[in-house]
């Protein structure tokens, strides 16, 4: 019994291990400045075929992915990211300034990137699990960020527990860390579908 579950967890670890490491591959296909949203959404579209099958994930497949998934991978990455850049310039800006206006205006700047930033990862979510044309899926995104609340705090925690690996255990983040958001963006995905088709 024990023996089986260290053989699944081990399975489990080179699976992610795998899969980054396509992510990364794939991603510098596009030069990385036009592949990380695509490979972002390769990589969940693996895990939901896979089931931890890491034989599943092959160069081939994936690089299919990333292709089928080139425009809206980028339209994806792009709004929302030169938005919460745009966001995180004018409370870089605001922050600079003294007095309580600006105090209210640095709280709704925060407040608003958050928005931006977990709903961009929503996207990422549905976008795997549905067909929807871009526009719907930005307001299905921010739709769901005050419709899932526990989704957004789950987004938020697992962003945290991230960033904390990150600077504590780069190496790992690197090697598994696009493999785990993936996994995570698949999962969030599964509960989005399953919430929407009860209601």
């Amino acid at each position: 019994m024990i023996e089986k579950g260290l053989v699944e967890g081990m399975n489990k670890i080179y699976f992610l291990l795998k899969l980054s490491l396509y992510f990364w591959i794939i991603a510098l296909m596009g030069g990385f400045v036009l592949g990380v949203g695509p490979a972002l959404i390769a990589a969940i579209e693996i895990i939901s075929e896979a089931d931890w099958d890491f034989k599943e994930i092959s160069f081939k497949k994936m690089t299919l992915l990333f292709k089928e998934n080139f425009k809206r991978g980028n339209q994806i990455f792009y709004t929302f990211g030169l938005i919460c850049l745009f966001l995180f310039l004018s409370l870089y800006t605001s922050s600079q300034m003294t007095g309580m206006l600006f105090l209210v205006i640095d709280f709704l700047l925060v407040l608003l990137l958050i928005i931006v930033a977990i709903s961009g990862l929503f996207s990422y979510s549905v976008v795997s699990t549905y067909e929807i044309s871009f526009k719907n899926l930005v307001k299905l995104s921010l739709i769901l960020f005050f419709k899932e609340v526990k989704g957004s705090v789950s987004i938020v925690i697992f962003v945290l527990i991230l960033s904390i690996v990150a600077v504590k255990f780069p190496a790992i983040a690197f090697f598994m860390g696009s493999g785990l958001l993936a996994y995570f963006l698949y999962r969030l995905g599964e509960k989005i579908n399953q919430n929407l088709r009860i209601n």
